[in-house]
């Protein structure tokens, strides 16, 4: 089996994050950059005080999203290390409409390592549900 670099970008309403898995370290992510979003550092619920003065929870939905700068500037990073060789494979993990902004960043050398896509969000999983995941799709 060769040895092989892979890049993951996973990307969801938590942020950004870039993962090197080495093909021989099975299960193993080494975290290689890292983006939150704003809405990730504020609370989902806070709590609120009605007008009879009755103390509840106020939950908001924050929609699954990516800031378009930061999707750029790891669509530039991936580019960069592309040109470089600094991988061999690279999958790419969002939601649909993230995924397809990440894509379309991609130069040639970086799309041509392309080896999966997914569009779904991981990055509120805990870390070894998500690696466990990863793992799974990797296999595929």
């Amino acid at each position: 089996m060769r040895r092989r670099k892979i890049w993951i970008v996973l990307a969801g309403e938590a942020g950004l994050r870039v993962l090197q898995h080495r093909t021989w370290l099975p299960g193993r992510f080494d975290e290689l950059a890292r983006e939150e979003t704003a809405a990730a550092r504020q609370p989902a619920c806070e709590l609120a005080v009605d007008a009879a003065g009755q103390a509840g929870d106020a939950c908001a939905f924050r929609p699954a999203a990516v800031d378009p700068g930061v999707e750029r500037g790891v669509a530039d990073l991936v580019n960069q290390a592309a040109a470089q060789g600094l991988f061999d494979g690279l999958m790419l993990v969002a939601p649909p409409r993230a995924l397809g902004a990440l894509r379309r960043a991609l130069g040639p050398a970086a799309a041509g390592l392309l080896i999966r896509e997914e569009g779904r969000d991981l990055l509120d999983l805990p870390e070894h549900a998500r690696s466990a995941r990863l793992m799974a799709m990797l296999r595929r």
